[in-house]
């Protein structure tokens, strides 16, 4: 599986809690950003041979205030200078607010073929409260819109852990968005972030967040609530209808290979060079102008820095327990020709006796108990590729 991902930055407002790279919506900005973004589409499709794209996300910033008419540009794009599958996944975020049937029905005719709609919650204060840009009947509105344009494939994103969120208020909000069946649910613990105008908050007691034991009742009755509903588990905040796992994401999880293109996106992939093969990462600034002169440099300017094979070890194991199946032991030992219980044979031992990973035939996962101290887990393996 290979991935490519492409940031478009721009957003109406930025929301209290959000700590990516985004800017307030300006056209001038907007079009010289397209421009660039074009223009490395096409630099990067000159470098390499980056074989068969499976995914497409156009992440941000907030995706859904492209106009159809720039999207279908910068689709066109891709498929002239890259290979697309003919079953790829082309997934677009979208907040509600932004979206009109005319528009996600151009979405849907340029190649679109999955939304990623963020509600967060269904109470209109919540919203408020943490500085998203829409309401709750808004969100409902641009649903339907996507159902109407013809879409059969909608992810909706939801936080829990949110300033003054009570259980009820997150069921009541599982509850609604389960009544209208999407394939797809994330929903996520809120990540305070250093920086963020909710984080000063909280540091200023201007706000109160839930207690730790509070957060961990939310996650476990929503898990609960959304495995009865026909919704499978199948990484820690992930949770799918059969057939509707998300591509990107499980390419992710899998430390797959992956292009990014825009400001502030990242890249890794197994670059080969004169006969040699690494595991390489780099990225593009985050900041416009920084970026649009990145744009009009050589490539090999990039600072593309090759990973070392026990970090890339680590990171496969990190990423890899966040699924639920865990990290499969024959692909593992592919990929780096070694026994996953050879690399980390401490950790393994440790976490095993305590009950917090289990290992069968084939494959390696955190049980339960695990999944929630996910953390403590990583450690031991961190700690161990130091030795």
């Amino acid at each position: 599986m290979q991935g490519l991902y492409l940031h478009y930055p721009f957003c109406i407002k930025k929301c209290r809690y959000c700590d990516f790279f985004s800017k307030p919506l300006a056209m001038q900005e907007t079009d010289e950003y397209i421009l660039a973004l074009l223009n490395e589409i096409c630099a990067f499709s000159a470098y390499y041979d980056w074989g068969i794209f499976t995914s497409v996300y156009f992440g941000g910033g907030t995706p859904s205030l492209l106009s159809s008419d720039k999207l279908q540009i910068i689709v066109e794009a891709l498929y002239n200078n890259f290979s697309i599958a003919k079953d790829a996944e082309l997934t677009l975020e979208a907040n509600p607010g932004t979206l009109t049937l005319s528009k996600l029905k151009a979405y849907k005719k340029a190649g679109i073929n999955r939304l990623s709609i963020g509600l967060q919650s269904s109470s209109d204060p919540l919203l408020k409260r943490i500085g998203r840009p829409h309401t709750a009947a808004q969100f409902i509105e641009a649903y339907n819109f996507a159902k109407e344009a013809g879409f059969k494939n909608i992810n909706v994103d939801l936080m829990h852990g949110l300033p003054g969120q009570t259980l009820k208020e997150y069921r009541d909000t599982l509850i609604k968005t389960i009544s209208l069946q999407p394939e797809h649910i994330s929903s996520y613990a809120l990540t305070l972030s250093e920086g963020t105008p909710l984080y000063a908050d909280v540091l200023a007691c201007k706000e109160t967040m839930p207690k730790d034991d509070d957060i961990f009742n939310m996650q476990d009755s929503g898990i609960a609530l959304l495995e009865q509903n026909g919704y499978t588990r199948y990484e820690i905040s992930n949770f799918a209808k059969p057939g509707f796992y998300c591509r990107h994401n499980q390419n992710y999880w899998e430390n797959g290979v992956y292009l990014g293109l825009g400001a502030a996106a990242h890249s890794a992939w197994q670059l080969c060079f004169n006969a040699r093969s690494n595991w390489t990462r780099w990225s593009n600034p985050a900041d416009l102008n920084a970026y649009i002169g990145a744009v009009k440099a050589p490539l090999n300017e990039r600072a593309f820095e090759i990973i070392p094979k026990a970090e890339e070890m680590f990171e496969t194991i990190m990423l890899g327990l966040r699924r639920i199946s865990g990290i499969s032991l024959n692909t593992f030992k592919t990929r780096f020709n070694t026994e996953v219980t050879s690399a980390f044979p401490r950790a393994i031992e440790k976490l095993t006796v305590s009950g917090l990973l289990e290992i069968d035939h084939n494959s390696m996962k955190l049980t339960s108990r695990g999944l929630d101290l996910q953390n403590s887990a990583l450690l031991l393996f961190m700690d161990e590729r130091q030795l």
